[in-house]
């Protein structure tokens, strides 16, 4: 949604549009895959965030959930519970960490973004609730770089992560 907040209008045109894709790709035997950002997180429709209406709609099996600790920490979210609730539909999830306040120079972004283990978000505490799920891939996003190279803030990332988890590759 390109940083605006979801209306009820906005899901319903989504799910009119995605809806027959996941069946489709159900039927072949695939899934289509969900990424949040923060924004989901923000209206209540029904008392239910977007997430959840997603996956109260869309045909059983037809839809996963990318889940974005990173966001989903920075829309102010408990995000074992969240992991918990979604355990089932996240058989991947994005790593994304960050640090405030922004600092003088970067403009127009939301978060300054980090390596992990480099921001503020509880990566320990997730990882230990992730191995308590079906998740298989923890992937590393690291949209922007300011200016470091990208590869290497990816180095920073995974050997941050492993060093703490040797388990995970």
């Amino acid at each position: 949604t390109g940083g605006k907040v979801w209306t009820l209008e906005d899901y319903h045109i989504f799910r009119e549009k995605f809806i027959p894709v996941a069946k489709r790709m159900h039927e072949l035997g695939a899934t289509l895959h969900y990424h949040n950002h923060f924004q989901e997180f923000q209206n209540a429709f029904e008392k239910k965030n977007l997430l959840d209406c997603m996956l109260e709609d869309f045909p059983e099996g037809s839809l996963n959930i990318t889940l974005d600790l990173g966001w989903a920490a920075w829309a102010g979210q408990d995000v074992v519970k969240l992991i918990e609730k979604y355990n089932g539909y996240i058989s991947r999830i994005h790593l994304k960490d960050y640090m405030e306040p922004i600092p003088a120079g970067i403009e127009e972004e939301l978060a300054y973004l980090r390596p992990i283990y480099e921001g503020l978000v509880d990566y320990d505490t997730y990882i230990k609730a992730l191995a308590k799920t079906d998740c298989e891939y923890m992937l590393v996003e690291q949209d922007n770089s300011y200016g470091e190279d990208e590869f290497d803030c990816l180095r920073r990332s995974y050997e941050n992560v492993t060093s703490r988890f040797p388990n995970v590759k």
